[in-house]
């Protein structure tokens, strides 16, 4: 048993701990991002022409509407979403250039190759007029220039590609070729592309990229004349095809299309302080009655998903507690706790937010500004999430609590030598 000595020791061990030691302050069960509530909108027959589809928006992390989001199929041309990442990762500013590697352009890692308007093995290109060759027309020779360039070779690229998927949180993902051509083996799914386009479109290079409607792959060592190039990407640029109001909000991303893989589209719009991010995989060929285009090449499903977000705004908690401080418990005081800026909830013009503070009244031990201390819960309309409050301050161990508990821890050694040479004097 300990005597009680060893007790007070032990008490003031565990509470010199707790001085230098960051608290463990209540923190929410979930947070937007990691919430997997069910989507905002439930009803309704959006993406009737294709398998799998979701529209996203990021600040608030909602998903709006999805339809099989989690069915795993071949991404076509999304995946040189992928391989862009991985250079921007090497070359966030596309300095310099590369040279096309010979087995770029062989048919073992690449094809369908428009006649006289393709990269030439030896051809030196800059690094970012192949991006944008990679990313408006789709170019795979660029795709596997890209590849060999960054990793030397194609199966290291490969597992690269896999690699930077499972640090993105892509669960349903698995990549066999950098160009989107492969069908068995290579597949993502709707909620994973998102991960994927919503990363690439943070970088500045990427975005100026996918920016373009067209463009051109200049002269070069190996050829005397360039060649231009167009986008396909026309719910971004629709030109004569349709009227779209949401044409001039869109930033990017990517087409793809494969005949295993069906019509593809991955894109990004910003509105309204918003920014969406929408895919649809498996569309299916639905040409008009007079034959002549495609339906689905033009995403028209994807358009008219983007009616959801025609009164849609971001609102978090007009009306705050009295009372938002905590104590720091044998520290320096007392400190305030705030939301922060992403605590807010996407909802429909009408809509209220309600909140639902849980506040402690002290933490033990030292905390940071920025710390998670206690939570908010916002709700409305039968949905809700949970998200940490901050701490506004840094609170630190007191000196004079540290003075005192060593004056303290002294007085008990003290104590115990004066008992033990008393015990000894006695014997």
């Amino acid at each position: 048993m300990l005597t009680g000595n060893r007790k007070v020791m032990l008490l003031l061990v565990v509470v010199m701990l707790a001085f230098f030691f960051p608290a463990q302050p209540v923190t929410a069960a979930q947070t937007a991002e990691e919430d997997n509530e069910e989507a905002m909108v439930t009803s309704g027959n959006y993406l009737s022409h294709v398998k799998s589809g979701i529209l996203y928006e990021a600040t608030t992390g909602t998903v709006i509407y999805e339809k099989d989001a989690d069915m795993q199929l071949p991404p076509a041309s999304m995946t040189k979403v992928m391989t862009a990442i991985l250079v921007l990762e090497e070359n966030p500013e596309l300095e310099g250039e590369l040279t096309v590697d010979e087995r770029a352009v062989s048919s073992l890692y690449c094809s369908s190759m428009v006649p006289l308007k393709h990269l030439e093995a030896g051809e030196v290109i800059s690094y970012k007029d192949c991006m944008r060759y990679l990313l408006v027309p789709s170019g795979n020779e660029a795709a596997t220039a890209f590849a060999f360039a960054i990793a030397g070779d194609m199966y290291d690229f490969l597992d690269m590609m896999n690699e930077k998927a499972k640090e993105l949180g892509c669960t349903d993902t698995h990549f066999q070729d950098p160009t989107g051509i492969s069908a068995t083996d290579h597949y993502t799914t709707a909620r994973d592309m998102v991960k994927i386009c919503e990363y690439a479109m943070s970088f500045d290079a990427f975005r100026e990229a996918v920016s373009h409607s067209d463009g051109e792959v200049p002269p070069s060592n190996v050829r005397d004349e360039g060649f231009t190039y167009e986008t396909t990407n026309y719910v971004m640029f629709p030109d004569d095809r349709y009227e779209s109001p949401y044409a001039e909000y869109m930033t990017g991303v990517k087409t793809g299309w494969t005949p295993a893989a069906g019509w593809c589209f991955s894109g990004c719009m910003e509105k309204d302080g918003l920014v969406y991010y929408s895919v649809v995989m498996g569309g299916e060929e639905l040409p008009y009655e007079d034959g002549e285009r495609i339906v689905q090449g033009d995403f028209l499903d994807t358009i008219e998903l983007y009616t959801l977000t025609d009164d849609l705004k971001a609102a978090g908690s007009e009306k705050l507690p009295e009372d938002m401080t905590v104590t720091s418990l044998l520290g320096a005081g007392s400190f305030s706790v705030g939301l922060s800026p992403d605590t807010k909830l996407l909802i429909r013009e009408g809509e209220t937010v309600e909140a639902e503070f849980a506040i402690p009244s002290f933490v033990a031990g030292t905390v940071k500004k920025g710390d998670p201390v206690g939570t908010v819960t916002l709700k409305t309309a039968g949905r809700e999430k949970t998200f940490d409050l901050v701490a506004q301050e840094t609170r630190t161990v007191s000196p004079w609590v540290v003075c005192a508990v060593l004056v303290l821890l002294a007085a008990v050694l003290l104590a115990a030598r004066v008992r033990r040479k008393k015990r000894s004097d006695r014997g």
